[in-house]
């Protein structure tokens, strides 16, 4: 390990990167030329695989920074040959694969399709590695969360639009004739700005204005509604919770420690760490496991098997354990134990057993019975070929590549500190309370739903007479104020004046035609408005409410997308320049979508106006 720690000698990542670097008690101040590179790296990814390090990911990124150095210099069969190594001595860091692809594309064009194919697996072990899969589903779940909190903050001022004028009507109704209408009007003010006066956020008062006109709604408009309600109190607080644990995963040291002891590199001040955690924790079973496998790629096979051993009574059913105390006695050449050990490891857990079967194999092997290592080794493959190839491909006869050691599960040590986040949960508390603050985690999404069902039951049982608006002056009306109300929705001026236009005078017509061109025009501004600074909030004016809360979702999806690309640094930005172009690409796709949205609302004809035959003879190209 001491090797190890004196490959990992890397100066800062920012500009060119020189190291000093000792192989075999060799020091070099640079890498070899051309024709030496490939056998020097060999070396080092042999050092590395001896101690048993599964990803050695300071030397890869030194390794990465040199490879961009080299397309720079136009050294290209030097790139790729870094970039391959990096890949190889890390196989589990993302960057990795994205610079080897990089590189084979710099020397040759025709490889584009390497580009996606290296985006793509780096995609995949983004997923796999702790610290990218945190930054990926916070900056997702931002994304996600602030695209539907938009949407609707944007729907609930258009909804306010089309009915706060409905609302207006039916208080008047109530608050006695003597009352002036700007007192009346400063009352409505009021009740809208409740949640205001209250210290409520912003989305709650959007969701206040939505309650507050949800019977002037039509169908299509409640429906969405009550998808938004329930989105905003299930799937929020659950995004909220997943984004807060991540936040909180890279930055939980025994998870951190955990996850180098099993899947990384970890030095000598990791390793006191972990034996730390191991006397503080004395019957913590990954900790002891963790601190046995460390001690056994150290080739410290006693103190391994001391750490194994005070494990196995507390998790006598972990077949990991067992294979792993087989491996020991095995190094300490305890054959009948080690061979023993992986018969119980078979026992335990016979669909999950490679690792068992594989030493299992090589124990007979030793003992130069190839014919009975056969059958274990086919096995082995059988359960997991990947691993098993893995080995054969780096067969040494160094114990930590001629044996397989068992791994703690990666959800395991997720749900492990889960387990911690959960006694911390402020994070989770703090993010609602930025978002929603007034009223908390516990008790909003509970009172948001109440507040949905109690809307609906009182729709449903028609307990309040609701206005309506004439379709073509724009007129609020309803029964206390007009008994019969026509199918077509007109006030009794508007109907009298279809039926008996003829025998008014022009300066009635006028008049007429003059309330409906007002009503027209406003209608079209708020069209224009929303149709050029917010794609999808035209729809929803022109009465196609679900088209466009998808419309208004995807854009504010792609918006927020660009926004953090730009913003938001992830955990291998600074190694690699990749971060603009993706950016770049979904702004591009960003601006396509507007420019499209914005001829898309041309094509859409609402029944209320366009197609308004009425309208139409009334005002003509008004």
């Amino acid at each position: 390990m001491l090797i190890l720690i004196a490959l990992a000698v890397v100066l800062t990542c920012a500009g060119t990167v020189h190291a000093s670097i000792v192989v075999d008690g060799i020091a070099l101040q640079s890498f070899p030329a051309d024709k030496d590179l490939e056998p020097f790296l060999d070396r080092v990814q042999s050092i590395v695989l001896d101690n048993g390090a599964i990803n050695f990911t300071p030397y890869s990124l030194m390794l990465i920074q040199q490879s961009r150095e080299a397309i720079k210099a136009r050294n290209y069969d030097r790139a790729v040959v870094l970039a391959e190594y990096a890949r190889k001595i890390s196989p589990d860091l993302p960057p990795a694969y994205l610079a080897e692809a990089g590189a084979h594309f710099s020397r040759n064009k025709a490889n584009a399709h390497l580009l996606f194919k290296g985006y793509f697996l780096a995609f995949v072990k983004k997923l796999q590695n702790v610290d990218s899969l945190s930054f990926f589903i916070i900056s997702n779940a931002s994304v996600i969360i602030g695209a539907v909190l938009l949407t609707m903050l944007v729907f609930a001022l258009v909804v306010m639009l089309q009915y706060y004028r409905h609302l207006y009507h039916d208080v008047r109704h109530v608050i006695p004739t003597a009352v002036p209408h700007k007192a009346v009007w400063g009352c409505v003010m009021l009740l809208f700005l409740v949640p205001v006066f209250c210290s409520l956020s912003i989305f709650w008062v959007c969701l206040y204005w939505l309650v507050l006109l949800f019977g002037y709604m039509d169908i299509r408009k409640k429906c969405i509604t009550l998808v938004l309600a329930g989105i905003i109190a299930l799937v929020i607080p659950a995004l909220i919770v997943l984004g807060s644990f991540c936040l909180y995963l890279p930055q939980s040291d025994l998870t951190k420690l955990l996850w180098k002891a099993n899947y990384d590199f970890c030095d000598t001040n990791h390793i006191e760490q972990v034996e730390t955690a191991a006397l503080q924790n004395p019957d913590d079973v990954e900790v002891l496991f963790s601190i046995g496998l460390l001690q056994k790629k150290e080739q410290n096979f006693a103190t391994a098997q001391k750490y194994y051993e005070r494990l196995l009574p507390r998790d006598p059913r972990s077949y990991k354990t067992v294979t792993n105390l087989g491996n020991v006695y095995l190094a300490l050449e305890r054959w009948d134990d080690a061979v023993q050990k992986y018969k119980d490891a078979i026992a335990l857990a016979p669909e999950r057993a490679a690792a068992a079967h594989f030493n299992f194999a090589r124990a007979y092997q030793q003992r130069f019975m190839f014919r009975e290592a056969e059958p274990e080794l086919v096995q082995a493959k059988k359960l997991d070929h990947a691993r098993i190839d893995r080995y054969l491909a780096i067969y040494s006869k160094n114990l930590n590549r001629l044996l397989v050691d068992e791994v703690l599960y990666k959800k395991h040590i997720v749900a492990r500190a889960y387990g911690l986040f959960q006694g911390e949960d402020t994070i989770a508390a703090g993010v609602w309370d930025l978002l929603f603050g007034g009223i908390t985690l516990v008790y909003g999404p509970l009172l948001l739903i109440l507040v949905s069902c109690l809307n609906v039951y009182v729709v449903r049982k028609e307990a309040f007479r609701i206005s309506t608006k004439c379709t073509m002056c724009g007129k609020i009306l309803c029964k206390r104020c007009q008994l019969v109300i026509s199918a077509d929705m007109l006030c009794a001026q508007c109907h009298n004046f279809l039926q008996k236009q003829e025998k008014l005078s022009y300066k009635q017509r006028e008049a007429k035609v003059s309330q409906v061109a007002r009503f027209v025009k406003r209608y079209r501004f708020f069209t224009a408005l929303f149709s050029r600074l917010l794609p999808g909030a035209g729809h929803i004016w022109k009465g196609f409410p679900v088209q466009g809360v998808f419309f208004l979702l995807l854009f504010f999806l792609l918006l927020l997308k660009v926004v953090t690309l730009a913003v938001l640094d992830g955990p291998w930005d600074f190694i690699l320049t990749w971060k603009g172009v993706e950016a770049g690409l979904c702004f591009v796709v960003f601006a396509v979508y507007w420019v499209y949205m914005l001829f898309d609302i041309r094509r859409v004809r609402s029944k209320e106006m366009e197609d308004n035959l009425a309208l139409k003879r009334i005002i003509g190209d008004v």
